[in-house]
């Protein structure tokens, strides 16, 4: 229930005068309870003043002191908690009662006498004694006795009809500091109700207000803002009453007092409203704000933070959960880990110690996992966890499998190596951001080294290079694991995923996600392992340089792990030990290389691209290694490279085989003391051994692919060469000829798969491959002919696309939709629910009925209305019923122009409400529309394809044109900001370049003569965006220095004291000049009943005089542009206004065909600018 709907109009209310005061002047703070008239005084202060102190007739100084008493119990409970977390606990009241509420430890429930509501219990949260629950329901009882006749007045609702949200206790440490000036709420309606337990005074810091500052009652409809006044702080004695706004602006004043200050507060509602405390962005507050690392699990939340610590044992017997919850994860802690790898190998130094050095004379360094914060887990793999011998995929939770709790038996260490890369040796490397744990002891009697990736900082961790603190993005590690399952399930040897976990860094200013990946393998010894004893002479140089026994102790330690069969190689007539041993490390080279050999034959036959084949990124065991570049062709191009930088595509499509060669060529070199052969005889042996496995691999593999039994390499050379000419995609291609029943269906979906004009090379191959197969006795019918194609040709792979999907569900919360795209990617031999994810981006929503030919036409396709109508059917294209809706104009009075005009000119900025302004448009269709459209792929400026954003235009268009003179210049747009994550950084809509120019001297450009701006842009939510969510915030004109000069931003952090927020309902709109230095705060990722909240959606566009910047599109193609030139502007916006990286480069291609088919109707000024940003 939202408050716009349930809101009641004030009661009518008899101005009064307070004392002797001037009956305009602002009303005093303090009112006398029970003197004469005192609750309408105190509702008029709250009124005006937007807080008021009920002074006198304290509540009962022993009652307070029991409950003052209570409230140091559970802070002494808490603090050694918090300490052993390492948090920091000298903060303002407000950031500590912000850490004790996200712990659910000091924060607690009061029911109070009937018929008091209280808010409902949240898990987790421990219980108070008996006797302190009966002071505190007495204390708060007396505190609405005296609070509720003052609220009665101002909310205008009986005493049934309100809720109390929150019943609790907040204390203000000792040594605190100040808090910045801020809001807890924007919305009507919501109060607290404040009663200190010991007296508040200068010292120990009362809270500080800005009379005026909230929000007063909406004149006409039309909110504006008002000037706060000078500062004022209350100081009160025991047992007074102080009421204050939610959207009045306060700060906490520092407790330099040398006692804490605990005070009782009541949060007090409207009818179906609940409780929407919360602070601004962080980013308001300065480098004392205080990071939170509790689990999200509130089931298990008391238990898992008392295991690390005796003195709270107490606590965790007291929880329900704890023994379920034991039981259910005690497999993970009893799991057995060997150390073979670290004992053979060594280990350098204590797991304290991060600093950066070399590591000699050893393969391991010793570290520990840096705990991470708020850990959440994002997926598991079934196979995975069933491999590693946990009961069940959900059989631990996010608290363990990041790390923060390891198995007893685990010994975590560093691993360091070295690497060339890009063909250059680099030196010492390492695994800076993982961590072996050993080697888990399987049920089944073998054994599998895990890891943990992204685990922080250590001794091999280079902080010039990595930036991240040793951690890994969310979405990065999101990639790995779904592309290592899914070329398990493809039967690519490769290293296995087996969780992934979101959380927080506490070194991470930004304050971004980051993620923890559980990893298993027979081994996490690459090439590079072997080079760290390599003689290099010059440049970066290796750590163990000539270090041959650590060398030999590396290659034995792999032969008896993953080449069994090799350890008894050996020349029984060779006395010297060493000599005697070199064939089984000759045999190792060469087994080795075969095995990665057939590995790049694996990934050459399915159109994938590891992307970066250094020799640290080498399995000495012929897995797939570290994926975080690997990749998936789409149309067929063999100069793929995953990195557009990288230096002659060394390691695209088409030179993978060589690159792969090359880097056994130089695990030789690094082997030479032990097998004692001529580098040049083992370069060659090398060669001839990977050519040889190679080429068998990749024929067979071929073979397999279309339906053969005999080799076919001039064939699968012709349709490599042909797939190239005609940007086949790779994984479409070899699904139609396994589908196919006949040679002219196949033709038929062939021809689906690339470019237009290609039809007659295409029947010239399969003409061939028909030949083909009649040689083998064998044609498309015959039973037997798809039957290895089906195992061969995988229906759906990971794509960029996917994969970039997943990433961004993954960063917006909705870990559901990582889930299924597992599910899927785990069994791509099936065809998808969603058919479309088994098509490159082009294809991923076209009807097959109606796409035909994609390449040169797919603008012409995408600018078809039918083909947007079948993609939201809820929404309207060009429909003759939106012209009737279009005419429905908001109609405002004269006086409320002026007034809106006036808030322009004083703040820069004015909100209209919800309630003013009733579109002709589904709101909530639309905002659903928007998700649809980012399930396909598209941004959500392709919104503005249908009517209904139109619609809404013109519908505000006048309203617009007689407040601030302008008209729309089609400068449009729409947004989708995940919950947990800010919309927008700090920034103005436009600079004022030419403010002071030649000609026009003295006079600014950007504003006209009465003041109002000459651009201004509108925002428009289409869900109800409260202080919690990606709301805007905003400086307003009086307290901005930069607002009329030329410079982009110029911002201050006095400027930061006078904050606004303009947080809003669904269909209200915010009016923002060109200057106003604005931003979306960080909405919450989690709403109070412990559900992810919903993204922002909204729409966003801008009026202009021409003078100041001329409109996109001629004004005679409002109110409904042909559907074509939306097509085109939306692609247009897409191009100019998406980040980096938020569609795939192919997508880019295609939105810029679409504005270059209509660039002729656009300003020349913005095509210019289209231009620029298209992909290159």
């Amino acid at each position: 229930a939202h408050v716009d709907r349930v809101r009641r109009p004030l009661p009518p209310h008899r101005p009064r005068t307070l004392g002797a005061m001037d009956p305009f002047a602002p009303p005093t703070h303090d009112v006398q309870f029970e003197a004469p008239g005192w609750a309408s005084d105190a509702a008029e202060s709250l009124r005006r003043n937007g807080f008021v102190a009920l002074r006198g007739a304290p509540l009962q100084r022993d009652l307070c002191d029991r409950c003052a008493s209570s409230a140091r119990e559970r802070l002494d409970t808490l603090l050694p908690l918090v300490r052993a977390r390492k948090l920091d606990t000298e903060k303002d009241a407000c950031m500590f009662h912000e850490l004790c509420k996200r712990m659910h430890q000091l924060r607690w429930d009061v029911r109070l006498p009937a018929p008091r509501a209280s808010a409902p219990t949240l898990p987790g949260r421990s219980a108070l004694p008996e006797a302190d629950l009966a002071a505190w329901a007495e204390l708060h009882a007396e505190a609405h006795r005296r609070a509720w006749p003052v609220l009665r007045e101002v909310l205008g609702i009986t005493e049934e009809q309100a809720n109390i949200d929150i019943a609790g206790c907040v204390i203000s440490q000792p040594g605190t500091s100040d808090q910045k000036f801020h809001q807890d709420g924007s919305r009507e309606g919501f109060f607290n109700v404040f009663v200190p337990l010991v007296d508040v005074t200068a010292e120990n810091g009362p809270t500080q207000f800005q009379p005026g500052s909230q929000a007063p009652v909406p004149t006409g409809g039309f909110a504006f803002m008002a000037a706060p006044q000078q500062h004022k702080a209350p100081h009160l004695k025991i047992g007074e009453v102080l009421i204050f706004d939610y959207r009045v602006r306060h700060r906490g004043l520092a407790n330099s007092s040398e006692s804490d200050r605990p005070v009782a507060y009541l949060v007090y509602t409207l009818p179906g409203c609940t409780d929407i405390h919360n602070f601004p962005d962080r980013s308001l507050f300065q480098e004392d704000d205080v990071p939170t690392n509790a689990p999200d699990d509130n089931t298990e939340l008391d238990w898992v933070l008392a295991e690390n610590l005796d003195d709270l044992a107490g606590l965790a017997s007291s929880s329900s959960a704890h023994d379920v919850a034991e039981d259910k994860l005690s497999w993970w802690h009893q799991l057995q880990f060997q150390k073979r790898a670290q004992e053979r190998l060594g280990v350098d130094g204590c797991s304290d110690d991060t600093e950066y050095r070399e590591i000699r004379g050893a393969s391991f360094a010793a570290a520990k996992p840096v705990p991470l914060l708020e850990p959440r887990l994002v997926c598991t793999s079934s196979s995975g966890m069933a491999l590693i011998g946990a009961p069940g995929p959900d059989a631990a939770s996010a608290w363990q499998l990041c790390g923060n709790a390891l198995p007893e038996a685990a010994a975590p260490a560093a691993h360091c190596y070295c690497g060339y890369q890009y063909g250059t040796f680099s030196g010492q490397l390492g695994d800076g951001a993982a961590l072996t744990l050993g080697e888990l002891q399987l049920s089944s009697g073998g054994s599998l080294e895990l890891s943990l990736k992204g685990t922080g900082i250590n001794a091999v961790t280079r902080w010039w290079y990595t930036g991240l603190n040793g951690r890994k993005h969310l979405s990065m590690m999101v990639r790995e694991f779904l592309v290592a399952e899914a070329l398990f399930a493809l039967g690519v040897p490769t290293t296995r995923a087996v969780a992934v976990v979101s959380g927080k860094d506490s070194a991470d200013e930004k304050n971004s996600s980051c993620a923890v990946l559980l990893r298993a393998a027979d081994t996490f010894l690459r090439f590079g392992s072997f080079e760290v004893t390599l003689p290099h002479g010059s440049g970066h140089h290796a750590p163990s340089a000539f270090d041959w026994r650590l060398l030999r102790c590396l290659a034995d330690h792999c032969i008896s792990e993953c080449y069994q069969h090799l350890v008894g190689v050996e020349d029984p007539e060779e006395d010297d030990e060493d000599f005697r041993a070199a064939p089984r490390y000759h045999s190792f080279v060469l087994e080795v290389t075969r095995r990665t050999a057939r590995l790049a034959a694996s990934w050459q036959c399915l159109g994938a691209v590891h992307g970066m084949l250094n020799t640290d990124n080498m399995s000495i065991s012929g897995l797939t290694l570290d994926h975080g570049s690997f990749a998936f062709l789409d149309h067929f191009d063999p100069n793929f490279a995953r990195h557009a930088r990288e230096p002659d595509s060394r390691y695209c499509y088409r030179n993978q085989p060589h690159a792969a060669r090359w880097a056994c060529e130089r695990l030789a070199e690094a082997l030479v003391p032990l097998h004692c052969t001529q580098i040049a005889d083992m370069l060659r042996e090398v060669t001839a051994a990977f050519d040889a496995e190679y080429s068998t691999a990749f024929d067979e593999g071929m073979r397999r692919k279309l339906g053969l039994r005999e080799k076919a390499p001039r064939l699968v050379e012709d349709l490599l060469s042909l797939m190239e000419r005609t940007d086949a995609d790779w994984t479409c291609t070899f699904q139609a000829l396994t589908n196919a029943s006949s040679q002219d269906e196949a033709a038929r979906e062939l021809c689906r798969c690339c470019r237009a004009g290609a039809e007659d090379e295409w029947e010239a191959w399969l003409r061939q491959y028909t030949e083909m197969l009649a040689s083998e006795s064998t044609s498309w019918q015959h039973p037997g002919h798809a039957e290895g194609m089906l195992a061969s040709n995988p229906v759906v792979v990971p794509r960029e696309w996917i994969l970039d999907k997943a990433a961004r569900a993954a960063e917006t919360g909705d870990f559901a939709e990582v889930h299924r795209i597992l599910e899927m990617l785990t069994k791509p031999f099936e065809t998808p629910t969603n058919v479309a994810e088994a098509r490159p981006p082009s294809l991923a929503r076209l009807d097959a009925n109606t796409a035909g030919e994609v390449g040169a036409k797919a603008a012409e396709i995408l600018q078809d209305a039918d083909f947007w109508r079948r993609l939201c059917p809820e929404l309207r294209v060009a429909d003759a019923a939106s012209e009737g809706a279009c005419a429905s104009v908001f109609e405002v009075s004269e006086h409320q122009v002026e007034m809106l005009r006036a808030a322009m000119k004083r703040d820069g900025v004015f909100a209209l409400p919800t309630a003013d302004l009733p579109w002709q448009v589904d709101l909530a269709k639309l905002a659903w529309s928007v998700e649809e459209l980012r399930r396909a792929g598209w941004p959500p400026s392709f919104i503005w394809v249908y009517d209904e954003p139109w619609i809404m235009l013109a519908q505000l268009a006048p309203l617009l044109r007689d407040v601030l003179g302008s008209q729309p210049c089609f400068d449009v747009a729409a947004s989708r900001v995940p919950p947990g994550e800010a919309g927008i950084a700090f920034h103005r809509e436009r600079p004022l370049a030419g403010l002071k120019t030649a000609g026009i001297t003295g006079e600014d450009v950007g504003f006209r003569a009465d003041g109002t701006p000459a651009f201004a842009s509108i925002w428009v939510p289409l869900v109800d965006v409260p202080q919690t969510g990606s709301c805007l915030m905003c400086v307003p004109r009086a307290n901005d220095a930069g607002y009329t000069e030329s410079g982009n931003l110029h911002w201050n952090a006095d400027m930061l004291q006078h904050v606004r927020c303009l947080s809003m309902g669904a269909g209200g709109a915010g009016v923002m000049s060109h200057r106003l230095f604005h931003w979306s705060r960080k909405g919450d990722a989690v709403q109070a009943d412990g559900t992810t909240a919903p993204p922002c959606v909204a729409l966003s566009f801008a009026v202009a005089e021409d003078a100041f910047e001329s409109p996109r599109l001629p004004r005679r193609m409002l109110p409904l542009p042909p559907p074509q030139l939306r097509v085109a502007l939306a692609a247009g916006q897409a191009l100019t206004r998406e980040t980096a990286g938020s569609f795939s480069t192919e997508m880019g291609q295609l939105f810029w065909d679409c504005f270059l088919q209509c660039s002729e109707h656009f300003d020349h000024a913005y095509s210019s600018s289209v231009y620029m940003a298209r992909p290159q």
